[in-house]
């Protein structure tokens, strides 16, 4: 049975109960899971969320952030050569990861279509590689995948505008470290900065719509069910 239709049930069984609405189920965050439980499966095929061999997918994802000893950053959902790492004590909640040695696929889906803040979780796991040696270049396959509400104008996105965006705003924000004397962790800050224009030739961001996804859900069962989530979440818009 898939997430989404034990979902489904789960707030039919629960209508009358004044302990958990359905708009706590009927959210993006659950609607990106559904997602990344088919792709896994291999019911959900898409050229882009692809699923290679020996790949995980992990949702509520945590990763410390460049620059910092205790400020984490979050992916709603992050597949690829990835493994789990210990518990932070104090974010019992979130799934704390790394990348696999000579991992060679790394990408995240996400509801949003900045991607700033997510490039950068991506960077710092592919630094993180990077020093640890599991990983001597940047993966083959690097990524942010956009699925945001359908009322988006998605013919407004474009990939090149939107990482010169991204590069504008991460320059920003990292030499404000340098110029306002806010460095932690100085060599951080100087391998974003020297390897920025390396990893967004690399990296791919996409819009996908969600009525295109959800067309190609193989099982008519499956494809329903997510149809009547996705028809609730926008309803509730959460």
């Amino acid at each position: 049975m898939s997430a989404a239709k034990l979902l489904n049930q789960l707030v039919r069984n629960l209508e009358e109960s004044s302990d958990l609405s359905a708009g706590k189920i009927y959210n993006q965050n659950w609607m990106l899971k559904c997602v990344a439980e088919l792709i896994a499966k291999g019911t959900l095929k898409h050229d882009d969320l692809t699923f290679p061999e020996n790949s995980k997918w992990c949702s509520d994802v945590a990763v410390l952030e460049f620059n910092s000893a205790n400020a984490y950053s979050g992916l709603a959902v992050t597949v690829g050569n990835i493994q789990l790492k210990k518990r932070e004590r104090n974010f019992p909640k979130w799934n704390y990861i790394e990348i696999k040695q000579d991992c060679t696929c790394l990408y995240a889906i996400t509801s949003g279509w900045r991607f700033k803040d997510d490039v950068l979780t991506l960077m710092k796991l592919v630094y993180d590689g990077l020093k640890e040696r599991k990983i001597t270049k940047i993966p083959n396959k690097i990524a942010c995948y956009g699925l945001p509400y359908k009322n988006l104008e998605l013919n407004d996105f474009d990939e090149v505008k939107g990482k010169e965006k991204i590069k504008a705003k991460i320059i920003k924000e990292f030499n404000s470290y340098l110029g306002e004397n806010l460095i932690r962790k100085e060599e951080e800050i100087n391998w974003v900065l020297n390897n920025l224009d390396t990893f967004l030739e690399k990296l791919k961001i996409k819009v996908i719509p969600w009525d295109d996804l959800i067309m190609l859900i193989e099982n008519p069962e499956t494809r329903a069910d997510i149809t009547a989530f996705y028809n609730k979440w926008n309803e509730y818009k959460l």
